[in-house]
């Protein structure tokens, strides 16, 4: 798999121009992780135990705390885009690991907001919430705040857990690829889409409109076929493997009639629900520096002139991970954290 340049020829060492990521775009949180260092990474996935880890995890708050590395302003997690955001773009190319460019591109071509911030993955070398990386990452927004993220994400990866930045980055500028920018590229290849590397595919996919509305296999998209597998994971434990949904044979999903009339439309097969949760009937109880979380189906919120102050901590929602009766691109959802 090769890494390509706007003009979908192979980058070249000191002549290919782009928003190249560098070591300076990742965090690593956690006891013993700081010192961690991209080129070395290894397998990272989704938050395994989703949405309990997001309270029960001191690597992760300390993360995305307001005085934290990656201070979050809002957090959503995301699946793949619907059918209807597919053919806002029907034809755009999409390149792996370029997530500015992709954003920028789908901006231009449908009037859609670019929302930057960080993508946040766990560290599989690790226990459950005991270590995270975070990449700076860019995606999309609408009019009424759902987020879309049109990025090709690694393989056997559905959804992808996203933060809105707090304090806006500084201006990204296009640079010339250079040595260190292409083996990181390579490693990060190779580790998230080690089946398409093994073959003579390059990194770029076509967003493809859906040729029919019926049923999931005239939902599917370019962007939505990922393989099925991922053997880099093949020694995690069980509970990493159902966090990270551990892709089987599936009975094919109803017909359009059969569906019911609020259910998105499914862009690929339905993975076995690892992370569903029981019905939440409650807030989970919270600390002083628990981020508040809104209501994954409500519009994003207004400023409101009236907010109470930064430090002031509201009750919250935890969302539970997409369901496959409820494939959506859930507006965002936001967070504050009580101890500045």
């Amino acid at each position: 798999m090769a890494l390509l340049e706007a003009t979908s020829r192979p980058c070249i060492i000191g002549e290919s121009l782009g928003y190249w990521l560098d070591s300076t775009d990742f965090v690593f949180a956690g006891e013993d992780h700081e010192d961690d260092v991209i080129a070395e990474v290894g397998p990272h996935t989704f938050p395994r135990d989703w949405p309990d880890v997001y309270q029960e995890s001191d690597a992760l708050r300390s993360l995305l705390r307001r005085k934290g590395p990656c201070a979050a302003k809002r957090v959503s997690v995301v699946p793949a885009p619907e059918e209807e955001h597919l053919e806002w773009v029907d034809g755009l190319e999409v390149r792996h690991l370029q997530s500015l460019a992709n954003a920028e591109a789908a901006r231009d071509r449908a009037n859609l907001e670019v929302v930057e911030g960080w993508a946040v993955y766990d560290l599989l070398d690790d226990v459950t919430g005991a270590a995270f990386l975070a990449e700076r990452y860019w995606w999309n927004s609408t009019a009424d705040g759902t987020w879309i993220d049109y990025t090709p994400r690694r393989e056997n990866m559905s959804q992808v857990l996203l933060v809105e930045a707090l304090v806006p980055f500084a201006a990204r500028e296009e640079v010339v690829l250079t040595s260190r920018h292409k083996a990181l590229a390579d490693h990060l290849l190779k580790l998230r889409f080690p089946k398409a590397s093994r073959g003579p595919g390059r990194a770029v996919l076509l967003v493809a409109q859906p040729k029919t509305t019926s049923g999931t296999a005239g939902a599917r998209s370019a962007l939505a076929e990922l393989p099925d597998a991922d053997e880099q994971l093949a020694g995690a434990d069980a509970a990493a493997n159902a966090a990270i949904h551990d892709t089987t044979s599936r009975e094919a999903s109803p017909t359009a009639a059969e569906q019911p009339t609020h259910a998105a439309p499914a862009l690929r097969e339905t993975p076995p629900n690892a992370l569903e949760q029981p019905t939440h009937t409650a807030p989970a109880p919270q600390s002083e520096d628990t981020l508040e979380m809104a209501p994954c189906v409500a519009p994003l919120p207004k400023p409101d002139p009236a907010e109470p102050a930064a430090g002031a901590l509201s009750a919250g929602h935890i969302p539970a991970a997409a369901s496959p009766t409820a494939r959506h691109s859930g507006p965002a959802m936001s967070s504050e954290d009580a101890k500045a």
